[in-house]
C-alpha cells in the first residue's frame, strides 16, 4: 500500500477551509433574509446568533488555512485526478446554480408571483446539493438537499395559498436555509479537525 495516498495533502485541508468561508457567507445571506421576516422585540435575535456562529466558522477556517500551509502538495496521481474531477463538476454545478437562480426569479415575476422569488431561490439551492453529494461522495448533502427542498416547496405552497404572510414566509425560508448552511459548517469543522489531527500526526512521524 502506498502510504503517500493516506497522507492529508494541502489542497484537501484548504478545500474544507474554503467551504467554511462559503458557509459563512451563505449563512449571513439566509439569516438576513430571515431577519427581514421576523417581527417583535426580539426580531434580531436569530441574526445575532448567526453572526456568532459565522465568526466561529471564520476562526476555524483561518486555523485550517494556516495548518494547510505546512502540509505538502499532493503527489499522488489518484488524489490529483480526484481533485480535477471534483473541481470540474463543482464549477459546472455552481455555474448552473448561478444561472438558474435569476431564471427562476424572472419566471416568478413573469407569472405575476414575485413573492415566490425567495422560495424558488431556496429550491434551486436545495436541488444543487443533490449532485454535490455525488461529486464529493458525502451523505450529508442528501440530507441538506432534502431539508432545503422541503422548506422551499412548503414556502411555495403556503405563498400560493396565502396560508401565511410574506413576512412569515421570509422568516421560514431564511431560517430553514440558514440552519442548513450552519449544519454544513458544523460538519466541515468536524471534518476539518479530524483532518488536522491526522495531518499533525503525519508531521510528527516525519
Amino acid at each position: 500500500m502506498n502510504t503517500q495516498e493516506n497522507n492529508i495533502p494541502r489542497e484537501a485541508l484548504r478545500a474544507v477551509a474554503t467551504g467554511l468561508l462559503l458557509m459563512s457567507v451563505f449563512t449571513m445571506i439566509w439569516s438576513s433574509i430571515a431577519n427581514g421576516g421576523y417581527q417583535g422585540q426580539d426580531r434580531h435575535l436569530f441574526l445575532y446568533l448567526c453572526i456568532i456562529i459565522v465568526l466561529v466558522f471564520i476562526v476555524n477556517s483561518i486555523k485550517l488555512f494556516r495548518l494547510s500551509s505546512t502540509l505538502p502538495l499532493s503527489s499522488s496521481d489518484q488524489q490529483n485526478q480526484e481533485k480535477k474531477r471534483s473541481g470540474k463538476w463543482f464549477a459546472i454545478i455552481f455555474g448552473l446554480e448561478g444561472i438558474s437562480i435569476p431564471i427562476a426569479i424572472n419566471i416568478a415575476i413573469y407569472m405575476h408571483h414575485p413573492e415566490l422569488s425567495i422560495p424558488l431561490m431556496a429550491l434551486v439551492v436545495g436541488l444543487h446539493f443533490y449532485p454535490l453529494a455525488w461529486v464529493f461522495r458525502r451523505k450529508i448533502d442528501y440530507y441538506l438537499a432534502t431539508w432545503s427542498c422541503i422548506i422551499a416547496i412548503s414556502a411555495i405552497y403556503f405563498s400560493l395559498h396565502q396560508t401565511f404572510s410574506q413576512r412569515n414566509i421570509l422568516a421560514m425560508v431564511g431560517t430553514g436555509l440558514a440552519l442548513a448552511t450552519i449544519a454544513y459548517g458544523v460538519y466541515m469543522i468536524y471534518k476539518g479537525r479530524k483532518m488536522a489531527i491526522k495531518a499533525l500526526q503525519q508531521q510528527s512521524a516525519i
